[in-house]
């Protein structure tokens, strides 16, 4: 690793200014990751609660739990399968069998009966 540095009032390129040498000897579990967002998470101010690592491994079963600010229903969808989340404000949750791959959530937020998928899960 080399750190490279100049002060503010320079002119020109950066100069290494420290090395350093690692000798890794083990090494760390594979980190799972986040679940992919889409724009409408973003713009509903949607925030997750559990689960926050993807991938959701089949057979397992995960507690979701979120915040969809004025959505009227958020489900998650495997395929054909969709399990409502129930809520208490603007809190949505429920537990969910993991049946299939990719897992999405989404939410509806009017009386039009369309949803929009807010986060997927791999």
């Amino acid at each position: 690793l080399i750190i490279f540095a100049k002060r503010r009032d320079e002119i020109g390129s950066y100069t290494g200014v420290v090395t350093l040498g690692y000798e890794v000897i083990q090494g760390q579990p594979t980190f799972a990751g986040f679940p992919k967002t889409f724009q409408g998470f973003d713009e509903s101010g949607a925030y997750v609660y559990t689960p926050k690592q993807s991938p959701l491994a089949i057979g397992t079963v995960q507690v979701f739990k979120l915040s969809v600010p004025e959505a009227r229903d958020v489900a998650v969808v495997m395929g054909d399968e969709w399990a409502k989340l129930t809520n208490q404000g603007d809190t949505w949750a429920g537990t969910v069998t993991i049946t299939g791959t990719p897992v999405e959530v989404c939410a509806a937020f009017d009386s039009s009966g369309t949803y929009s998928c807010l986060l997927e899960y791999r």
